[in-house]
């Protein structure tokens, strides 16, 4: 078995999680484990474990549910599953905790649950990124609002004005899409939540809709201020028109825990 490891090394703690996680794959499941050149070098001091993601049978993250969502966009690019351990303070999407670790073994590693989770392809200015959680538009300051509807096939699913939108997954309608009064769709409904943020409009509502679609998200009238569009919290730029979003072709496969 070939892991492709990918740590979160912000802190010294987390760090310290890596270097647990790499021994317990190395030493006690016999595997080979490699990562990006800058990882391994910052990880173990050395290029030693330079690999590429395709070049593995599994992706691992090790953080919380931020790392899973970065890590997320490797392994579907890859086409391989991808395992998240928590060592952070959210790990929601993680399938082991830390504490975990100690009694892992090889066979109990391969009987673990794998879901298909579906995932956004989002399209600005010629770049395309992935979501697994959600897209979002929202001002770039938190004074004032903006116009904002969502398009398709030449027909005006929601038209409202407040300060943004989300368009999340049936994964990440638990989380900012929740938060701002979104529903909650179960991992295999094969449905988008597009959800207005504090809607100042009348009768504006979260909206349901097929994943079998694409989607134009258009924002005017943001007065002197800008738009911004992020994917999973990672900021791709400012919209002063139209952007689209679809269902990537290929899901995320994310192991699951048995508790």
């Amino acid at each position: 078995m070939t892991v492709y490891l990918c740590p979160n090394l912000s802190t010294e703690a987390r760090t310290s999680a890596a270097l647990e996680t790499l021994a317990c794959f190395e030493n006690r499941l016999a595997a080979r484990v490699i990562m990006s050149a800058e990882d391994s070098v910052r990880l173990t001091g050395t290029a030693d474990r330079t690999g590429a993601p395709e070049d593995a049978s599994v992706l691992v993250s090790v953080g919380g549910d931020g790392s899973v969502l970065r890590a997320a966009q490797l392994a579907v690019r890859a086409d391989r599953p991808l395992l998240g351990i928590n060592s952070g303070r959210l790990g929601f999407l993680c399938a082991l905790e830390m504490n975990d670790l100690p009694a892992l073994t090889a066979d109990a590693l391969h009987a673990l649950p794998v879901e298909e989770r579906t995932m956004l392809a989002v399209a600005l200015g010629g770049q395309t990124r992935l979501a697994l959680n959600d897209v979002v538009i929202a001002r770039r300051r938190l004074a004032g609002t903006l116009s904002a509807s969502v398009c398709c096939g030449g027909r005006t699913l929601l038209s409202f004005r407040g300060d943004g939108l989300i368009a999340a997954t049936p994964t990440g309608s638990t989380a900012y899409s929740r938060s701002a009064g979104g529903p909650v769709l179960l991992p295999d409904t094969g449905c988008i939540a597009l959800t207005p943020i504090c809607a100042h409009t009348p009768g504006a509502a979260p909206v349901v809709v097929s994943d079998r679609f694409e989607y134009t998200l258009r924002v005017t009238d943001v007065g002197d201020d800008a738009a911004d569009v992020l994917a999973d919290g990672v900021t791709l730029g400012s919209v002063t028109d139209a952007l689209t979003v679809r269902r990537h072709d290929l899901p995320l496969r994310l192991v699951r825990g048995n508790h």
